[in-house]
């Protein structure tokens, strides 16, 4: 005689031979496949035929597994793009914001300290082509700019996989290499001003490690 449950049970498991093996896939299915089998046995077919039937219309396991891949693929680019889309308009608002600051702020402060350094060198202070001036002025804020950016970027690689907390650790002494450099070819030949572009891109490394911590960390963290 046909028993119901024990066709679910061998179709759950054929359903797992096939490649399906989440078990809220199966139960999903499972939920549908038997509010199908009571629709049909409603409208007067047996057990038996009812099922059949319902079978037929939720497809066989390979068929379905290929789907739900292709379901996969698709939800895992969807978020890719959207962690780009949205790295690139907050990394861009910051940018903006940093090189604000940068032009108020940080550029006043750069000035007057390249001025004392020429007056400890006793030299007379040059006066600087308009277009050295313009140079100087956006080099300084591409890199405060840039700056305020890293850690959005850093954090859109970490969430996207590309790096870990491991990785940017391991970074770390080229990175301060690197934002030395940055520091001198971005800036007028005096330490204060070198220092004032280097801290803060340094800082914001260190920032972006921080976060890279803190989502392994809860990646890792027991339910």
């Amino acid at each position: 005689m046909f028993n119901l449950d024990q066709s679910i049970a061998e179709w759950r498991q054929q359903m797992v031979a096939g490649g399906i093996k989440l078990p809220r896939v199966l139960d999903e299915l499972e939920s549908h496949l038997r509010d199908d089998v009571e629709q049909q046995m409603g409208s007067g077919l047996s057990a038996q035929r009812a099922f059949e039937s319902a079978v037929k219309r939720i497809g066989q396991a390979a068929a379905l597994s290929s789907e739900f891949d292709r379901m996969g693929n698709q939800s895992v680019e969807m978020f890719r793009r959207h962690t780009l889309r949205r790295a690139c308009a907050i990394g861009a608002g910051l940018f903006i914001v940093g090189a604000s600051l940068c032009y108020f702020m940080v550029m006043p402060a750069a000035m007057h300290a390249n001025k004392q350094y020429i007056s400890w060198l006793g030299i007379e202070s040059p006066n600087w082509p308009i277009t050295a001036h313009i140079g100087f002025v956006c080099k300084l804020m591409f890199g405060v700019g840039l700056g305020f950016a890293m850690p959005v970027a850093l954090a859109a690689l970490v969430t996207l996989g590309v790096f870990d907390y491991r990785k940017l650790v391991g970074m770390r002494r080229y990175v301060i290499v690197l934002n030395l450099i940055l520091g001198a070819l971005m800036t007028t030949p005096e330490v204060v001003t070198q220092l004032l572009m280097f801290i803060p891109l340094q800082l914001v490394y260190e920032l972006g490690v921080c976060l890279a911590w803190h989502s392994r960390r809860k990646e890792t963290k027991p339910a």
